[in-house]
């Protein structure tokens, strides 16, 4: 029997909004809500009033000062994240499915919109203008219409969409079930429940992820983090079975589109899980049994690391890269076996030695300037090295150098260069990057270096130098010759400050111009 797109949203068994939360979604309509007003409102349902109550004073939000009553609750929390609370508990109350089974089921798809909701919210986080509340009930909602077809057509739904082994995209087979798509209803109800229509946007679009793959990043809107966090959730639905599934794609939009640098995703990924399963315990709605999936990003991230480093090699060597399951050669593949030379590696270091840096470093970067992409490049000067060396020894000397090429493997992607050139130089590369990015990745290398504390019979104090080069592509790939000069020059200015600090420029059509980034604290504008 047909079933329609009404049929779904007028079923008994989808939730209905209680009075307590169609007038705070009322009041947060409003352009200057009534925060007194507002205490009235959830003063007047004891049940939500403890729940707010109780989730104010958890570890998820972390509040400052503990509320000891919903009238010093709610001002703490402020009208979105209220709103944004009231919905959760309304929804999550919402219990269906009369078999285990079926119960299996619920307990995934709310785990994939709460895991959507934290990813939403992390994201908001590194937008100034974002509101962390508004993001989460966003990503809540983007697929609140699986959990109604489940609850509305609890079989067929499971039979003809869940469960099916045909290979195409959701959405398009619960198109062939029913006509339309969770996503139609997602929106449609977002609109019965009067949310703001920039969230019925971003629902309607978050599938759509053409916006993020292009070349220009994206805004970082909140049309933009629906997409990426459903993203998110279809990374963690992978990795848990397979540590080696790519997320170059998403890296990509984290770094571009959200800010993120290279060292900060594995972590964020991370929060996100937890933050998931911390929710699921305030809204008390079953997700299942934490994955530890910390432990699996860690694992995941080695496993990358390792088929980036073995597909360098393979550059190297000239060996072609081991094909994928569809014979086509793998980005990440082995290549034959074949044990590199001792020497492509510095021994103090384990980064790679400046043996390689045309072999390796230079064929790799005039590929991807031909490809179109922007590639950076950074050099690390350790300061004051010889007279670290000469006043405390050659064991701290070595132990800084370790430290230092630690540090900066873990700040770049897994698909980066490291190389060692010399006592205490170090140069990064990285290809399909931006300025931004390049400025960002520079400060945050000279801000850990920063921070690096070795104990003699004083604390020693480690800083950087740091000369940075963005190559933007032209009709013919810049040499590597010519990018060391400029970057090798951008050092020298560095050098005649006090250090601690980062020079970038840009090379763009043969010319050489300063980078914008006035707004890193340690990072100094070129004249």
């Amino acid at each position: 029997m047909a079933v329609s797109l009404q049929d779904v949203l007028n079923s008994e068994h989808l939730p209905t909004l209680p009075e307590v939360a169609v007038q705070v979604l009322e009041l947060a309509r409003q352009e200057e809500p009534d925060i007194e007003q507002l205490v009235e409102v959830i003063r007047a349902d004891p049940a939500i009033a403890a729940r707010i109550l109780k989730t104010a004073n958890s570890a998820l939000f972390g509040l400052r000062y503990r509320a000891s009553s919903i009238e010093t609750a709610v001002p703490l929390l402020g009208i979105n994240l209220v709103r944004m609370l009231v919905m959760g508990f309304t929804l999550s109350s919402h219990r269906s499915g009369r078999t285990v089974d079926v119960r299996g089921w619920y307990q995934l798809l709310w785990r994939q919109s709460l895991l959507q909701a934290s990813a939403a919210e992390t994201l908001a986080h590194h937008v100034s203008d974002a509101d962390p509340a508004n993001w989460f009930l966003a990503g809540l909602m983007q697929d609140i219409g699986r959990l109604a077809l489940l609850a509305a057509q609890e079989d067929r739904y499971i039979e003809e969409v869940l469960t099916s082994m045909d290979e195409t995209a959701l959405i398009v087979r619960e198109r062939a079930a029913f006509g339309f798509t969770h996503v139609d209803v997602s929106t449609e109800l977002c609109r019965r429940w009067n949310l703001d229509e920039s969230f019925v946007q971003a629902i309607a679009g978050h599938h759509d992820f053409s916006a993020l793959s292009t070349r220009t990043p994206a805004r970082a809107s909140l049309s933009a983090a629906a997409s990426t966090a459903s993203l998110i959730v279809e990374y963690f639905e992978h990795v848990v079975g397979n540590r080696a599934f790519q997320r170059d794609e998403l890296d990509r939009i984290l770094t571009f589109v959200f800010g993120f640098t290279p060292d900060e995703i594995t972590p964020a990924l991370a929060d996100i899980d937890a933050r998931a399963f911390q929710t699921a315990g305030n809204f008390m709605v079953d997700i299942g049994q934490s994955r530890s999936l910390e432990r699996i990003l860690e694992d995941a991230q080695n496993t990358l690391a390792g088929l980036a480093l073995q597909h360098q090699l393979c550059i190297a060597t000239g060996m072609p890269a081991a094909k994928d399951t569809n014979g086509r050669s793998s980005r990440t593949g082995v290549c034959q076996d074949e044990r590199p030379p001792a020497a492509w590696f510095d021994v103090l270091t384990g980064v790679y030695s400046p043996v390689l840096l045309e072999k390796l470093v230079g064929k790799t970067f005039e590929a991807a300037q031909r490809d179109g992409q922007t590639c950076g490049f950074l050099l690390i000067d350790i300061d004051n090295f010889r007279h670290l060396n000469e006043h405390y020894g050659t064991a701290f000397g070595d132990e800084t150098l370790r430290r230092t090429a630690s540090l900066l493997k873990s700040s770049v992607r897994a698909k980066d260069y490291v190389l060692r050139l010399g006592d205490d130089d170090f140069l990064v590369a990285m290809a399909d990057v931006s300025s931004e990015l390049v400025a960002r990745v520079a400060e945050r290398i000279r801000a850990r270096i920063a921070g690096i504390r070795l104990s003699c019979t004083e604390d020693i104090v480690v800083s950087a130098s740091i000369g940075g080069l963005t190559v933007i592509p032209d009709r013919r790939p810049v040499p590597v010759e010519r990018v060391m000069a400029e970057v090798q020059k951008a050092l020298q200015r560095v050098r005649k400050t006090a250090g601690n600090q980062a020079a970038l420029y840009c090379l763009n059509a043969g010319r050489i111009s300063s980078v914008r980034t006035h707004e890193l604290s340690g990072v100094v504008r070129p004249g």
